[in-house]
């Protein structure tokens, strides 16, 4: 039963963070947003704008199974400081990046979104201060479905568009942050489809490495997390947050390996309905959380199901790695 209520407290967890994880940023205000260029959108003001952003923030929704480690009795290695969001700001709120590049196609943005008619822009970023050395560079396509209207949707590529397909290619950060001398890569490869207010990842891929300065080539740790039909709409409720209310659905997968072992993991959303009203928390759909059990386990996978009813209440399923079961509601 404790091995139970570790895992459920670790979906709630995992919950609040698929809302409120996901939340404009706060700490600056306006400053943290880009602001429109004259009806053209720069390289800039497409890296930092929500549909750029919003990849990295479904990355940060896995990133609480180092919790989930515990249950399992494996560490997920931990994200270096500083990898974050390419619109990172310093204090005085201005971009800790210096980057160079290149844009073609149609630039044009007269509805002020950041997201241009359908533009390519290839870019080339650094950033060296006293927490951070890194390189950043990449290529994104971006395109609007409707340049008079703000909330009509768009495509973002990681690559180029064709048709209805995106050329996949990931955008590469490396680096190191922090007093130690290990080095940092990551790879983010995403495809989000944006029509009216449902947000469609028709492709997300994520993955890190970490060395140590004695092992340049072989990475000692990794984590990747990727999904093919991840799915979130958005309900409208005043405010500029978008993932505060609404439905996601779809599932996404994640792996890990480290010194404390390696595990392969994943999590359904099944018309799981958030919403702000409940703190940020599930008030109706279902949950799966499941994880390949150790060799020689009675069990393939451990697995933990949460349907909910309303906001805090609902039922659970729970099957371990031994065989073991247990169900009931809260």
């Amino acid at each position: 039963m404790r091995k139970f209520a570790l895992l459920s407290g670790i979906f709630i967890f995992s919950l609040a963070v698929v809302s409120c994880g996901t939340q404009k940023p706060s700490d600056g205000g306006d400053q943290d947003q880009p602001q429109a260029g004259t009806n053209k959108a720069s390289t800039e003001e497409v890296l930092e704008s929500q549909a750029m952003q919003t990849g990295d923030r479904i990355y940060g929704l896995i990133m609480p199974p180092q919790t989930v480690a515990g249950a399992t009795g494996m560490a997920l290695p931990p994200m270096p400081a500083g990898f974050g969001m390419m619109s990172a700001k310093s204090m005085d709120g201005r971009s800790r990046w210096n980057c160079s590049g290149s844009t073609s196609g149609n630039l044009t943005d007269a509805d002020d979104d950041y997201i241009p008619v359908n533009g390519i822009y290839e870019f080339q970023c650094s950033m060296n201060n006293n927490m951070c050395q890194m390189d950043h560079y990449g290529k994104v396509n971006v395109k609007d479905d409707n340049d008079n209207d703000p909330l009509s949707g768009y495509n973002v590529c990681t690559g180029t568009i064709s048709g209805n397909q995106c050329s996949r290619e990931p955008i590469t950060m490396k680096g190191s942050c922090g007093n130690d001398s290990g080095k940092m890569e990551r790879i983010y490869d995403f495809n989000l489809d944006k029509n009216g207010n449902v947000y469609n990842f028709t492709t997300f891929f994520f993955e890190w490495k970490f060395y140590n300065p004695d092992t340049a080539t072989t990475p000692v740790a990794r984590a990747t997390i990727e999904s093919n039909n991840l799915s979130f709409t958005a309900q409208a409720d005043g405010d500029e947050d978008i993932f505060d209310n609404g439905t996601w659905n779809g599932q996404i997968t994640f792996s890990a390996q480290g010194d404390g072992g390696s595990f392969q993991c994943s999590i359904n959303f099944t018309n799981l309905q958030i919403s702000e009203a409940c703190a940020g928390g599930a008030v109706s759909g279902s949950v799966r959380f499941s994880c390949a059990c150790p060799p020689g386990s009675t069990s393939s996978q451990a697995s933990l199901e949460v349907s909910f009813n309303t906001c805090g209440s609902g039922t659970y399923s729970y099957t371990a790695c031994d065989g073991s079961s247990v169900s009931g509601s809260f």
